[in-house]
C-alpha cells in the first residue's frame, strides 16, 4: 500500500500518475483460481523505458542527458519535499510519455521518512545502491542522490561507473578514496573534455552521504544549470531513437537486465583503434589462442568481461588489454572418516583467480591468453573448459589443431617417462 500513499501525496509532471485505485479486486489465475488483490490504473508511458534508449541506441548527447537528468531530479525533489525516498532509481524505472517527457515510476521500494528518523530497510538494485545501504546502515534521501549519479554516468557514457558501491570494487574504490583522476583513468579518460560534468558526477557518487552533493547544491551546480533542449525540440530527436530501440528490442528475444548487461560490463569498451601489447616470449602453451583474421582482442575481452562479471569482481587495465577476476566456486568435499556405504559430503567455497590478456605477435596476429594467478589447478582447468566454448568461433582453427597435437605429444611423453 506504500505506492498508493505516495500517489496520493505526489502530483508532479515527472512522476507517473495513478488515475484510479481499486482496493478489493478479484483476479482469476490461469489455473482458474480467484485471488484477492488491488488494482491501479496508471498513466500510459508510450515512450517506454529510458533503459531501452540507452541500451539499444547508446549514450545520450550531453544536452539531452542534462534535459532528462533535470526532469528526473525535479521528480525526485517533489518526492523528497514530502519526505519520501524512492530507493530504487534506475533507468528501468524512468519512463517516457507520448511526448517523451520523463516520468519516475515503481514506488514499491519507496520509504516514508518520519520526523528525525532515518530508514534502515535493505532494498534497491545492485549497481545503483548507495554504499550506506550495502553496509546496512541507517540512511536518508541522499541514497537517491547517489543513484541519480549512477544514472547520469550511464546517460553520458552508455555504461555504468562500477559494479557495486563497495571498496572491493576497483572503480568504486577510487571514489571511496577521493581520487577522481584515478577513477576517470580507469574509465579510459571518459568525458575528459567535460570537466564540469565529471565534477558533478563525482560529487553525486561521493562515498560519505554527509559529503555527497545535496539537492540544494545540485540546483546551483554549474553543469546542472546549463542549457537544456525544449520539449518540442526534444520530441523528433527522441522519436528517432525510440523507433530504433523499439525495432531492436523486438528483434532481441532474450532481453533482460542480466542478459543485456547494462550492468557493469555493458558497452565498457576496450580500445579497438590501437593494437594490444606485444606477445611475451613466454606464455602458457595450452591456454593461449591465436584469433581468426577478423576477430580482435577488444571484442573478446568485452565479451569475457560480461561472463566473468557474473562470477566475481573484475579488475581491468585498458592499456594492458587485461582482465583479472577472482571467482568463487562451490565444490563438494567428502568428510573424513565417512563409510563407503554412507558417504557424507559438505559444500565448500574455493577461489581461483584468472587473468586474460590480449596480445599482438610479430606477424601482427592477435592472441588471447588465459592465465591461472591463484587457486587449485584442477579447479581452474574445469572453469576454463566451461569458459572456452564461448570464444571458440573467434579462434584460429589451425592453431587449435596444432595445440591439440602438442597436447597429445606431451601426454605421450609423460606416459613414456612413467
Amino acid at each position: 500500500m506504500t505506492e498508493i500513499r505516495i500517489f496520493q501525496k505526489i502530483k508532479h509532471e515527472n512522476v507517473i500518475k495513478c488515475f484510479k485505485f481499486v482496493e478489493d479486486c478479484k483476479y482469476t489465475t490461469s489455473e482458474n483460481k480467484s485471488i484477492d488483490t488491488y488494482l491501479m490504473v496508471l498513466e500510459l508511458a508510450l515512450g517506454g523505458e529510458l533503459f531501452d534508449l540507452l541500451y539499444y541506441t547508446g549514450k545520450l548527447d550531453a544536452k539531452i542527458a542534462r534535459t532528462y537528468f533535470k526532469q528526473m531530479i525535479a521528480g525526485v525533489n517533489a518526492m523528497h519535499s514530502k519526505n519520501i525516498v524512492h530507493r530504487d532509481l534506475k533507468p528501468q524505472n524512468l519512463l517516457l510519455d507520448k511526448y517523451y517527457r520523463l516520468k519516475i515510476a515503481d514506488f514499491g521500494s519507496s520509504g516514508q521518512l518520519k520526523s528525525g528518523a532515518l530508514l534502515d530497510t535493505y532494498c534497491g538494485t545492485h549497481g545503483f545502491q548507495a554504499p550506506e545501504i550495502l553496509l546496512t546502515k541507517n540512511y536518508g534521501p541522499q541514497v537517491d542522490m547517489f543513484s541519480a549519479g549512477v544514472i547520469l554516468f550511464i546517460m553520458v557514457t552508455g555504461y555504468p561507473p562500477f559494479k557495486a558501491a563497495k571498496k572491493e570494487d576497483g572503480w568504486f574504490r577510487c571514489i571511496a578514496k577521493g581520487k577522481p583522476d584515478s577513477f576517470w583513468k580507469k574509465h579510459n579518460n571518459a568525458l575528459e573534455d567535460q570537466l564540469e560534468l565529471r565534477n558533478t558526477i563525482f560529487q553525486l557518487l561521493t562515498y560519505q552521504p554527509k559529503a555527497r552533493m545535496t539537492m540544494k547544491e545540485l540546483e546551483v551546480d554549474k553543469w546542472f544549470s546549463g542549457e537544456i533542449i525544449e520539449q518540442k525540440a526534444l520530441v523528433p530527436v527522441i522519436a528517432k531513437k525510440h523507433k530504433t530501440a523499439f525495432k531492436k528490442r523486438k528483434e532481441d528475444a532474450a532481453r533482460s537486465l542480466d542478459n543485456c548487461q547494462l550492468s557493469v560490463a555493458a558497452k565498457r569498451p576496450f580500445p579497438g583503434d590501437i593494437d594490444p601489447p606485444a606477445l611475451p616470449p613466454i606464455y602458457p602453451l595450452f591456454t593461449s589462442f591465436q584469433l581468426e583474421g577478423s576477430s580482435k582482442p577488444n571484442v573478446i575481452l568485452d565479451h569475457l568481461y560480461v561472463i566473468l562479471g557474473k562470477k566475481g569482481i573484475v579488475e581491468v587495465s585498458f592499456s594492458k588489454f587485461e582482465l583479472t577476476c577472482e571467482v568463487k566456486l562451490q565444490t563438494k568435499v567428502e568428510l573424513f572418516g565417512s563409510k563407503n556405504e554412507d558417504k557424507k559430503t559438505k559444500i565448500e567455497t574455493v577461489k581461483i583467480k584468472i587473468q586474460v590478456n590480449g596480445y599482438t605477435d610479430e606477424f601482427k596476429k592477435f592472441w588471447i591468453v588465459f592465465r591461472r594467478i591463484s587457486g587449485a589447478a584442477h579447479k581452474y582447468n574445469k572453469f576454463f573448459n566451461k569458459l572456452l566454448p564461448s570464444i571458440l568461433p573467434h579462434i584460429n582453427a589451425d592453431n587449435v589443431e596444432v595445440k591439440a597435437a602438442e597436447r597429445v605429444a606431451q601426454m605421450q611423453n609423460t606416459d613414456a617417462k612413467k
